[in-house]
């Protein structure tokens, strides 16, 4: 994430996220593309997405009232924006939508902040979803507007995944603890320094069920196709 803000008193903040690989254009052809055979729709990282602790930390809260842009930008990708105002507990965001051969939608959303008193001093901050009015830290636009995860019915990645993925997913975790390489075809010989040796067997023994399990469900998969 990149933040930069005037140092001036204008009270404008203009914030870059790199936070999402979306695959097609801002909030248009959404699952264009997709990874996994048993996807029902986007999931999480592949939308934008507004945070209220990344807004906070940079100081969007501090003033009363203030102003600014907030960018998602992605290698390879076109950057979407949006403009926001902020005033009286009220983000007011506008943002253009893009649909698939159809041309661009300015929207306008409405979001109030609340806030709680946390036990030991202190404030903590909170989005106020528009559709469900439930406190949330983070609001997702996978369609037209900003709304929770719970409005939306968005998935994780890791919900998605075929059995194959979550073993390679699952194997590859593992030999990241232990320094070796992602290459499940290559052993894995050096222990990392201050492991006991009977952990790092008990490792290696784990690593090992953890391609045989990859090799199997490879080998279903491929035995499972129609001829």
């Amino acid at each position: 994430m990149i933040y930069t803000h005037d140092l001036k008193p204008t009270k404008c903040y203009n914030i870059s996220i790199y936070s999402f690989s979306l695959n097609g254009s801002f909030m248009g052809g959404i699952g264009s593309g997709r990874r996994f055979q048993n996807r029902r729709g986007p999931n999480l990282e592949e939308v934008p997405q507004l945070d209220v602790r990344v807004l906070k930390r940079n100081g969007l809260f501090d003033l009363s009232a203030s102003n600014g842009s907030i960018k998602w930008t992605n290698p390879g990708l076109s950057e979407c924006a949006l403009e926001y105002k902020y005033k009286d507990s009220t983000l007011s965001i506008s943002y253009a939508v893009k649909a698939p051969q159809a041309a661009s939608e300015i929207v306008s959303e409405h979001i109030f902040i609340d806030r709680t008193t946390c036990n030991y001093g202190g404030t903590r901050i909170w989005f106020s979803c528009p559709n469900c009015n439930a406190r949330k830290a983070i609001l997702y636009c996978a369609s037209k507007r900003f709304l929770c995860r719970q409005c939306y019915g968005l998935n994780y990645c890791c919900q998605n995944e075929v059995y194959t993925d979550r073993m390679i997913r699952k194997a590859r975790k593992l030999r990241s603890k232990l320094g070796a390489s992602m290459d499940l075809q290559r052993p894995i010989s050096e222990r990392p320094h201050g492991m006991y040796r009977a952990t790092f067997e008990r490792l290696i023994k784990q690593d090992q069920d953890n391609v045989r399990r990859v090799v199997g469900a490879y080998s279903q998969r491929l035995l499972s196709r129609p001829n």
